[in-house]
Order: C-alpha cells, then structure tokens, then sequence
C-alpha cells in the first residue's frame, strides 16, 4: 500500500467518524498520528492555496490546536525546519489576530488575503511552497503504515 492510499484511509475514517465537522477541537480525541498527518496536510494545503493570511482566517477559532498539531507533525516527520516555521507563524498569528478578527466582522478573506499577505510575509514560508514537508510525511507514513492502518480499523 502507498502512503497516498494509507493518507486516503485516515481522511475516509475522518469524514465517517466526524461527518460535517469542521471545528478541529472535536479531534483532541483523534491519535496523535492522525491528527499529525490531517493537520500537516491542512497547513501545507491553506498556505499553498492562500498564504499565512488564508490559513488565519480558515482555522480562525481553533489556530492554536491546529499549528500544535502541526508542528507535533512535523517533528515525528523529522521536518525540523517546518517546526520552526511553526512557531514563527503562531507568533505571526498571535500579533495579527486582532486585525484578522476585524476583517471577519467587517470584511471579506479576499480583502483580508490582500491586506495581510505582505504584512504576514515569513521567509518561512517558502518551504511549504516545495515538496520537502510532503515527502517527509509521506516518508514517515510509509514507515507507519501498520500502526496508521491499525488507527484507522479501530
């Protein structure tokens, strides 16, 4: 089995064990591999798509769960660089909190996206625009694919 099928399982088991959620508290209950490889996933497909600025407003209530589990992610993936780009954006996040929240109650994400996307700016960043952080997990899923696909049958 490849790590895009083991991936594919642990996102099925997640929509048939949380249909419709898209609150990521609810998952404190998940394993911590699940919710390192969903939440690493998530990370890299908000800033790939969007920036720092789009997975602000995407994870808005709940940021802080999501950049834990992240970087919990990352260092069982042996993504060091990707931890600490992890923590650079909880302090980013942290200091444009406030004005991300103003542009939810006032605004659109487009018109926060745009204002924020300089503002946010992280040469951190560059690294989830490559595969490195990819290839990491799906290395690290590949080598746990047994405990995974024991996770996911239970």
């Amino acid at each position: 089995m490849t790590a895009d099928d083991i991936e594919e399982q642990i996102y099925d088991w997640r929509r048939k064990h949380y249909p419709g959620v898209t609150d990521v508290e609810c998952h404190r209950t998940i394993a911590p591999e699940l919710r390192a490889v969903l939440f690493t996933s998530i990370v890299e497909g908000e800033i790939s798509n969007g920036g720092l600025p789009q997975l602000l407003w995407n994870t808005f209530h709940h940021w802080r769960a999501v950049l834990d589990d992240a970087e919990m992610g990352y260092q069982l993936f042996g993504a060091t660089q990707h931890c600490e780009a992890i923590r650079v954006f909880r302090t980013l996040f942290e200091r444009y909190g406030s004005e991300c929240r103003h542009y939810m109650e006032q605004s659109s994400c487009g018109e926060w996206c745009g204002y924020a996307y300089d503002l946010m700016k992280s040469q951190h960043q560059k690294l989830f625009f490559t595969d490195s952080g990819y290839q990491k997990r799906k290395a690290w899923i590949a080598a746990n694919e047994q405990r995974l696909l024991q996770l996911v049958a239970a």
